[in-house]
């Protein structure tokens, strides 16, 4: 019998990843969907010598390049986010603490499910007990969600443990014997050796992600206006620094295709970034995302004035909660984008900047197994890959 044609489609029947639910889902939030924050005040910003000595700061730069972790979507309390964080703790080198990550960045979707608060314990610290290393984060989605009454405002738990007064730690940190960052707020810029990292906070929508809307604002989108030029003056004067940024809501999903295989490509988001980056002049070497729970890279290369730069967009969605199908194909194009790579399962990121480039490191972690899946290397002066 001929294939049955519907009113979505003209020829041949829906596959299991058809339905193009994404890219209308992507356009526009749900009514009330996006939630409204606190904002943190002044520039946002912070450093790696506030938590740091300087001894152990002198020994990164004289090592020559600093690395750090990265991954989201791990708030979920289960065995394999025990085994992820397990995984990257023997990453770190005790003795020479320069040689291996100085740090965890988390890319959103820290805890998931209703009480935020009390949430913090099973699927928080237990989980990252035996790493031994300070874990900053942006909140995804699911950390500014409200589910019961007991998320009494948009972010209460995120705030409470991450953004604590300088000099003071959460009631759950102290508990647990683990020691907070005590970041500025949901969006922030980190000043490291060797690279600068600028976090945003994407929103509560499930399939919209945005850093300004009538429903939230546009101080964020100001803000991180005015920090790229700030970064752009400091680079005419001489400072010069790679640059991330991270996001939880990925700018591109899905293989770049309209539907299936989990959360959507961000459109919004995308135009938003962009807008701040060419009214300052300052384009990221990197951008990080989580949100679809699985590993996806993407190639984007722009035309900036003389020169062309490739920018490597990643999503490391691996850190707990269960997996996603990884889109297929590799290889498709729109644009100035190519989707390259995809992996189902769990796993986190290693970057690694030095003066001259930066390394993104993709690990595969099942149980106690453990393997590099693909390493990427661009020149920072160029923006191509080695």
């Amino acid at each position: 019998m001929p294939p049955q044609k519907n009113s979505t489609t003209t020829g041949t029947p829906r596959s299991r990843w058809s339905r193009p639910q994404s890219l209308a889902a992507a356009q526009a939030p749900n009514p009330g969907e996006l939630l409204p924050f606190i904002h943190p005040k002044g520039k946002a910003v912070m450093a790696l010598a506030d938590f740091y000595p300087a001894q152990s700061m002198k020994d990164i730069e004289n090592f020559g390049s600093i690395s750090f972790h990265a991954f989201g979507d791990s708030g979920s309390g289960t065995p394999a986010q025990h085994a992820v964080a397990d995984a990257m703790s023997r990453d770190i080198d005790h003795a020479k603490p320069q040689r291996g990550p100085s740090f965890l960045l988390n890319l959103g979707d820290i805890v998931y499910g209703p009480d935020k608060m009390a949430g913090y314990a099973n699927k928080f610290y237990r989980p990252n007990e035996n790493y031994h290393n300070l874990i900053f984060a942006i909140p995804g989605n699911h950390d500014g969600e409200m589910r019961s009454a007991l998320d009494k405002s948009s972010l209460e738990a995120y705030f409470e443990n991450f953004c604590q007064p300088k000099g003071k730690q959460p009631p759950l940190g102290i508990s647990f014997g683990c020691s907070m960052p005590n970041q500025p707020g949901a969006y922030w810029r980190f000043n490291c050796p060797f690279v600068d990292v600028i976090g945003l906070y994407s929103g509560t929508g499930e399939a919209y992600g945005a850093i300004a809307h009538p429903e939230i604002g546009d101080q964020q989108k100001t803000w991180l206006e005015q920090t790229l030029m700030d970064i752009a003056t400091e680079r005419a004067g001489g400072r010069k620094q790679a640059l991330a940024i991270a996001v939880h809501h990925p700018p591109y999903a899905s293989g770049l295709t309209a539907g299936g295989f989990g959360h959507p490509g961000n459109p919004t988001l995308l135009q938003q970034m962009d807008g701040c980056c060419t009214a300052a002049n300052v384009w990221p070497d990197v951008v990080l995302s989580a949100h679809a729970h699985n590993y996806q890279r993407y190639m984007r290369t722009r035309n900036l004035g003389a020169t062309q730069r490739v920018i490597p967009y990643v999503v490391a969605g691996g850190g707990g909660i269960a997996p996603q199908p990884a889109p297929s194909p590799i290889g498709v194009t729109q644009g100035d984008v190519r989707y390259e790579n995809g992996l189902e399962g769990y796993g986190y990121l290693t970057v690694t900047v030095s003066r001259k480039q930066m390394t993104l490191a993709y690990t595969a972690t099942v149980g106690d197994h453990r393997n590099i899946f693909e390493t990427v290397t661009m020149l920072l002066a160029t923006g191509q890959r080695i």
